[in-house]
């Protein structure tokens, strides 16, 4: 039970952190499972990133180069895919450490105003 308590002591800055805490790692824990899911699933996906590219090349009598630029395009939506939810830890971090900071300002300011008030 003491952990509550210090969370407790940390006033409404500490329940914020908590929440971006839990948010946070729930993300990350979500993200790993659909990461594993994913590599069990690479040869499906290269087979359709393959027939995607067959049927184009089929279409529309591609070079070479275009094909590979075809492909990298075609990569690189499916890394978009798996990427959703990462920007949002991210930006967690960087408010999580403002946060911090603005909890330690209040915790020393509330320390003077009780340093004043009783003449220390």
């Amino acid at each position: 039970m003491r952990i509550f308590e210090y969370i407790h002591q940390g006033g409404p800055i500490m329940y914020i952190l908590l929440a971006l805490n839990i948010l946070g790692f729930a993300i990350m824990i979500s993200k790993l499972i659909i990461f594993n899911q994913e590599k069990k699933r690479v040869d499906a996906i290269v087979a359709k990133l393959a027939e995607r590219l067959k049927l184009s090349d089929e279409q529309t009598h591609r070079d070479a180069n275009s094909t590979i630029e075809l492909a990298k395009q075609e990569v690189s939506l499916e890394i978009n895919e798996l990427e959703k939810g990462l920007n949002t830890v991210r930006v967690i971090a960087s408010i999580s450490r403002l946060f911090e900071l603005l909890g330690t300002v209040i915790g020393v300011l509330i320390a003077f105003r009780v340093m004043s008030q009783t003449g220390l």
